[in-house]
């Protein structure tokens, strides 16, 4: 009888000491696990470069800057983390960076963001100003390409910048002398048109006149495309910001507008 209760306690402290291994080692490996969740946040935040960390307004709304170290970002990436605001008149201008799309420009600091067709579209105004002074970035499908030239692509409204900026134009209003208009009837006019010396840019300017005549400014991009599979099959998204404002806003907001398209860039990420 002393035997088989000696066996059932010593099979008993064998199984107890099993366990506290076992809840020692699980024990061990939450530590460790919490350990690496927390050298892993502290590497994501200290985006060091250059020997200081960088921080950018994201598409996501945020402040937090990229996380990833610097050995790990693209040349993009970089590009972004680098880019500063700036003053353009008494207007303050910081870095807004979409790194899912990949681009990025400079906006004025106090302008409302807006997403007035889902988040293939983003919109950029003053606060309370509506059907005024305003641009807007709009992300395509287009495809695979291996080519980030525009004027290389096969679709014929990018067949030159001149091409587009009539199309664009168009879809708002007939061209002046094209085809006959109504007494009235709002007509466009494409004001300029020209290509990036890379090829990868198109730049144009045109104005409508109307009751309310307007005036816009733009340039479209092949961008990198979707994250993911897509983008490393060479899929690409046309990018493209517009700037408009009515024509009664005078020289100062038109110059805005059009310093806003030249600080739009595609990022390599």
């Amino acid at each position: 009888m002393a035997r088989a209760v000696t066996r059932a306690v010593t099979r008993g402290d064998a199984r107890a000491r099993r366990a506290g291994t076992r809840a020692r080692a699980e024990d061990d490996g939450a530590d460790i696990d919490s350990r690496e969740r927390s050298r892993s946040r502290a590497r994501r935040r200290d985006v060091v470069l250059g020997g200081s960390l960088a921080t950018v307004m994201t598409s996501s709304g945020g402040g937090s800057g990229i996380e990833a170290r610097a050995e790990e970002t693209t040349p993009g990436m970089r590009e972004a983390m680098e880019m500063r605001g700036e003053s353009f008149g008494d207007v303050e201008l910081a870095p807004y960076v979409d790194l899912e799309n990949g681009y990025a420009l400079l906006a004025p600091e106090d302008w409302v963001k807006d997403l007035p067709n889902g988040i293939a579209e983003v919109e950029f105004h003053p606060r309370s100003e509506y059907g005024g002074r305003r641009f807007k970035v709009q992300v395509r499908p287009y495809g695979r390409t291996t080519s980030l030239r525009l004027d290389e692509l096969d679709d014929p409204e990018y067949a030159s910048p001149r091409a587009y900026a009539e199309d664009v134009a168009r879809k708002y209003a007939p061209l002046e002398g094209e085809g006959k208009t109504n007494r009235g009837q709002a007509v466009s006019n494409v004001l300029s048109s020209r290509m990036s010396d890379d090829g990868r840019y198109y730049f144009f300017e045109y104005a409508t006149d109307s009751m309310l005549p307007l005036h816009f400014w733009g340039v479209i991009a092949l961008g990198p495309g979707p994250v993911g599979s897509a983008r490393k099959l060479g899929r690409k998204d046309i990018i493209a910001l517009t700037s408009q404002m009515p024509e009664d806003k005078g020289p100062e907001a038109a110059a805005l507008l059009e310093h806003i398209v030249s600080t739009f860039k595609i990022l390599d990420v």
